[in-house]
């Protein structure tokens, strides 16, 4: 359940997280927008970008291109994000908003694409950056016993 907690956090809805809600997956929502907006000319690319950056300022991340997604913690929250997209659609192109449960979005399936090669000047990078700092670490003198690299969150 911590992650509820986080993904609210983030959100700015933890006020809004009930412990009926907390026991029921079922009202955890998630909002998917998916659009196809035109961007042939000046204006349309313009009216395109903003609509983008108006769903990241609501909180929305990009799933994939011109796939938006967030969390929401019920009804009464998605229909308020839902008016607030309304508020900001283009003249032109099409937007779909999709509304599911949590139990929902647990049983999406991903593909992704084959691996890309293996680039020889990747590895080299990567090389030199691990021994900089197996340097840095024989210079300090430190009694390590294991070293972690984590990825930072965004």
């Amino acid at each position: 359940m911590d992650w509820v907690k986080k993904i609210a956090e983030k959100n700015d809805e933890l006020e809004e997280l009930t412990p009926e809600i907390k026991k029921s997956f079922y009202r955890i929502l998630w909002i998917q927008v998916l659009f196809d907006l035109p961007t042939n000319a000046k204006k349309e690319r313009k009216a395109a970008s903003a609509f983008r950056n108006s769903l990241l300022d609501l909180g929305f991340q990009m799933a994939q291109f011109s796939v938006y997604q967030r969390f929401c913690a019920g009804k009464e929250a998605a229909e308020k994000y839902i008016k607030k997209i309304e508020k900001f659609v283009p003249e032109s192109g099409k937007i779909n908003i999709l509304v599911f449960t949590d139990k929902q979005y647990e049983n999406i399936v991903t593909f992704n694409g084959k691996k890309e090669k293996s680039n020889p000047k990747k590895i080299l990078n990567n090389m030199s950056f691990f021994k900089e700092i197996f340097g840095i670490l024989k210079k300090s003198r430190a009694n390590l016993t294991c070293v972690r690299l984590a990825r930072l969150p965004n």
